[in-house]
């Protein structure tokens, strides 16, 4: 150890490592050796391992000073490259919000947080920092979980024509959420190309995809759309989870259409106050948490920027904030607003 600290080649790169003297005696020694097994009856022993745990080097003896060096830069070459403690911090914090999403059952919102962290899933960037290492132990559940989503919904495509509607449109639309959302999860990049694939090939599933697309482009117009389209998918859909957007689609458009061009701004706002009362008035329709697991058949009675009031099928009032909602239920409440 002594010898590491004087001498003046090899001074440099120990300042790289973190130097450690175990005493064979003490209980440190027995749970090092579970891990790195040492030549037994042999010292002195000596270890390089990297953050990570991988085990660089196991001897026994003291190496000449010239080999020494040339072991520690060989070890530092496979050290991989050194973070800032700021980007540290910054993969602590993100690597906790994944777990958080993790431990919610929510692995999509987890592999959203990971996209946004760069290089955070390319281990060809040899990086042994023990934030960046706990946060790829998490993208690798991540992506089991998300991989064994994308089998199941492959599953579900393959037998498109044995399911019910409702369980058609869920599937559409579970699709449609994986394949925007994931499209940036380069580790999933062929089991999300396998799914399209499997998709194309299903003329049902192709069929309703156009439908529900072509809603979400009606709901996110502000122009008048045709009602023969939509009276075609009101009837196609009618009695499924499609049939409240359709309709707030068509009161609106025929709202719009009944509507002077040059109508004031403040006779404007308030038919479609009105409009948004009368679609909320008659809908009841089941709502569902961020995370999927919690659903509640219900009518919206009130909404605000930051919460929504709800009356249960048994007639019960409750308040639920609006970042507790799925984004299918967001996209609702804009429809209807817009």
């Amino acid at each position: 150890m002594e010898r590491l600290t004087t001498d003046a080649k090899l001074k440099p790169l120990v300042a790289q490592f973190v130097p450690i003297k175990i005493d064979v005696a003490s209980p440190d020694y027995q749970l090092w050796t579970r891990e790195h097994t040492p030549e037994r009856g042999a010292i002195p022993q000596m270890f390089i391992v990297r953050a990570d745990g991988h085990e660089l080097y196991n001897r026994v003896g003291a190496l000449p000073a010239d080999d020494l060096v040339e072991l520690l830069s060989t070890s530092l070459g496979q050290s991989g490259i050194a973070i800032s403690e700021l980007d540290a911090q910054a993969v602590v914090t993100a690597n906790a919000t994944v777990r958080d999403h993790l431990a919610n059952e929510d692995s999509l919102g987890a592999a959203q947080v990971i996209v946004k962290i760069p290089n955070a899933f390319d281990d060809a960037i040899p990086c042994f920092a023990i934030p960046v290492v706990e946060l790829r132990e998490s993208v690798a559940e991540v992506r089991q979980l998300l991989e064994s989503e994308l089998s199941k919904i492959s599953s579900s495509i393959n037998e498109f024509s044995e399911s019910n509607l409702q369980e058609q449109i869920a599937c559409v639309e579970r699709f449609q959420r994986l394949t925007t959302d994931l499209k940036r999860f380069k580790p999933l990049n062929k089991a999300l190309a396998d799914l399209r694939s499997s998709a194309t090939r299903q003329t049902g599933f192709q069929a309703l995809l156009a439908d529900l697309s072509s809603l979400q482009r009606m709901e996110a117009s502000k122009s008048v759309q045709r009602t023969e389209k939509l009276d075609a998918l009101a009837a196609q859909y009618a009695n499924t989870a499609l049939a409240p957007r359709i309709e707030a689609v068509l009161v609106r458009s025929r709202l719009s259409a009944s509507l002077p061009k040059n109508q004031p701004e403040e006779s404007i706002a308030s038919s479609e106050e009105l409009l948004w009362k009368s679609v909320a008035d008659q809908v009841e329709r089941e709502w569902t948490s961020t995370s999927g697991k919690y659903k509640i058949m219900a009518t919206l009675l009130a909404s605000s920027a930051k919460s929504i009031r709800l009356r249960t099928t048994e007639g019960n009032d409750i308040t639920v904030a609006i970042d507790q909602l799925s984004a299918a239920d967001i996209r609702w409440l804009e429809s209807i607003r817009d």
